[in-house]
């Protein structure tokens, strides 16, 4: 493994590892190219900032690419708590790794929320959340409609939901980067994580 590290940051371990799991086998030479690929059509290289776009798979097989991208995965499941998962999850999990993303960040939240319909709560989650052509099936016009709720408190709720998926993402990028830079995903010298460097 190079000694800088894999990734540059925790968020972009976390966005090509979970790209990965759904990702089929592949050799080395083309491995780089279908991330991108895949990064891009799920909107993901538009979030990332510019100096968190070079990933260093230098010197590593396809099988040992999969194996660091495991151990990203892993350390999620070890090292958080189900909180701080579920942030994760939403935020960086795709298909069925998201739903159960979404779905237990509003177990999490729903309690705190003034609409008490389980499936408008999800529902709001799905409008911040879905990849980008599909949150407007979710739009907060079409779920007071659906569910006959007001739209201002609809409103609230689901900034509500936003601000605690971003506090318990920056929870956890914060916990997990000690285990990133001792394993050598990320290096100090490298990791560029915004939140950590807000403090």
């Amino acid at each position: 493994m190079d000694a800088d590290g894999v990734f540059t940051s925790v968020r972009q371990a976390l966005h090509v590892s979970f790209l990965m799991e759904i990702m089929p086998a592949t050799g080395r030479s083309q491995l780089q190219g279908i991330l991108e690929r895949l990064m891009e059509e799920a909107g993901i290289v538009r979030e990332l900032e510019k100096h968190e776009r070079s990933i260093d798979f230098r010197g590593l097989s396809s099988l040992e690419v999969r194996a660091q991208c495991a151990m990203v995965v892993g350390s999620v499941n070890a090292h958080l708590v189900p909180p701080e998962q579920a942030a994760v999850w939403t935020r960086f999990g795709l298909r069925r790794r998201q739903a159960q993303g979404v779905r237990a960040l509003m177990d999490y939240v729903s309690p705190t929320l003034s609409t008490q319909h389980d499936t408008a709560c999800l529902a709001m989650a799905w409008g911040l959340f879905a990849r980008e052509g599909r949150r407007e099936d979710f739009s907060l016009n079409k779920i007071a409609a659906e569910f006959r709720l007001a739209r201002a408190t609809l409103q609230r709720d689901q900034q509500k939901i936003g601000a605690y998926q971003k506090t318990l993402e920056e929870r956890a990028v914060r916990n997990l980067t000690p285990y990133f830079e001792r394993t050598g995903l990320v290096s100090p010298a490298r990791c560029n994580d915004e939140s950590l460097q807000r403090g």
